[in-house]
């Protein structure tokens, strides 16, 4: 066979999987979500955008804390070779206490909006507004975990479409019609919708959980020890991203400040879809297959280098061009971001050894070891951020946040080596 036939027929293995089902969703909703967050700050004055990045970027950390990492146990277990009743009982266990847990966090951050005393002006009252979609975003991870886990990739991307579209739509409806509270309460109407359509789409693929049994205590714990370190690593490494918007609010304490570091992340951690939408769609296989040793590095390397190549070269791209993207996208009043949004962009080059490793790791269950290496990353964020952003303002804390990145990415791809090579004896 020619290796255009063979290529040719990997396409059609890919389309027939729902792949490019995935990626075009996937890329179709990022185009979304840029377009949007363009308009946003548009409708927003600079300094109403500083308010709600600082709120917003505090709700995305508490976010992450979600479910304490039972989603990720859901993906996993449920994509793993287990009975069905087995799945079902993991299922109905991770939905309720999930719930529970979510809304334990959306009372606390309900306090802390209102108690905190936040450094910025007007955005206690916003966190406090954004609270209650915690619970509403578990549903929704939990819905396209199942769908995922069951390599439904087209009902998966039906579902995210629905969400992207009616968030991001409302939302910029919400911000030109009233400003912050517009922009929340599209969120919540998005949520709205979307979960109508999870609860129909789950009803149609077979859903049995009120005839589903109680997940026994021994299978509960199990579920936790993967669940808990994997959601904390996952913390941990999501954080990165995160912590730097909070401290510059924090050290810096200018909405201004806020709003043109924000824009300076805004793109090139846009552009983390592409490997994470190639795991989104590998990862079930891949926890399939963890015990395939020969199958799992075969495809490992792939992964890899098809998620490497395509980020070096936008990287170089958002360097070169960085004022004009900037004056083009946001206009002349952002273009002080410029410096930040170059340094932020050169760590496309190597993230995606980072989301590739993590997830790997993963599947074959070395939740501590990204746990640790999640300590480190956390630890060494911390470390950079807050000198360097109080010399530096906003370029310190792209300094930070991409000296971060380079090391997690170093010792997670170097974890996944290691721990191959074991799998390879």
């Amino acid at each position: 066979m020619s290796i255009r036939d063979t290529l040719a027929v990997q396409a059609k293995n890919l389309l027939n999987r729902g792949f490019f089902h995935i990626l075009g969703s996937t890329l179709t909703n990022k185009l979304i979500v840029f377009a949007s967050n363009i308009l946003i700050v548009r409708f927003l004055t600079q300094d109403e955008y500083g308010v709600f990045s600082y709120a917003n970027s505090i709700y995305s950390i508490v976010l992450l804390f979600t479910g304490l990492g039972l989603i990720s146990g859901l993906l996993q277990f449920s994509s793993e070779k287990r009975p069905v009743e087995e799945k079902f009982e993991i299922q109905r266990y991770v939905l309720t206490v999930g719930l529970f847990i979510d809304a334990v966090i959306m009372m606390l951050l309900v306090f802390v909006g209102y108690g905190a005393g936040l450094s910025i002006a007007g955005s206690g009252h916003c966190l406090a507004m954004l609270a209650p979609l915690i619970p509403l975003d578990y549903f929704f991870q939990y819905a396209s975990s199942i769908l995922r886990s069951r390599k439904l990739n087209k009902e998966y991307s039906l579902l995210l479409n629905v969400n992207t579209i009616g968030y991001t739509g409302l939302s910029c409806v919400g911000a030109f019609a009233a400003g912050v509270p517009g922009v929340i309460s599209g969120r919540y109407a998005a949520y709205a919708i979307t979960i109508s359509v999870a609860v129909i789409l789950l009803k149609g693929v077979g859903f049995p959980l009120r005839s589903t049994k109680f997940l026994s205590s021994k299978k509960a714990v199990g579920l936790w020890k993967f669940s808990l370190p994997t959601g904390i690593s996952s913390v941990f490494n999501s954080v990165v991203y995160l912590l730097d918007v909070l401290m510059v609010g924090i050290i810096v304490a200018s909405s201004i400040d806020v709003a043109c570091y924000k824009v300076a992340t805004m793109l090139p951690e846009g552009f983390l879809f592409i490997p994470q939408c190639i795991v989104i769609f590998a990862l079930p296989y891949f926890a399939e297959h963890r015990l395939d040793s020969v199958w799992f590095s075969k495809h490992a390397r792939v992964l890899l280098f098809g998620s490497l190549v395509p980020m070096a070269v936008i990287a170089v791209v958002l360097f070169i061009w960085a004022p004009d993207i900037i004056k083009l996208l946001w206009g002349e009043e952002y273009v002080d971001a410029a410096t930040a949004f170059r340094i932020i962009s050169l760590s496309l080059i190597v993230s995606p050894l980072r989301t590739v490793s993590v997830n790997l790791l993963a599947c074959l269950h070395r939740v501590r070891f990204n746990l640790v290496v999640s300590v480190v990353s956390l630890a060494a964020n911390v470390a950079l951020i807050v000198p360097l952003t109080f010399a530096f303002g906003i370029v310190g804390a792209a300094l930070a946040t991409v000296s971060t990145t380079v090391l997690v990415s170093l010792l997670s791809l170097r974890g996944l080596r290691s721990s191959l090579k074991e799998s390879d004896k």
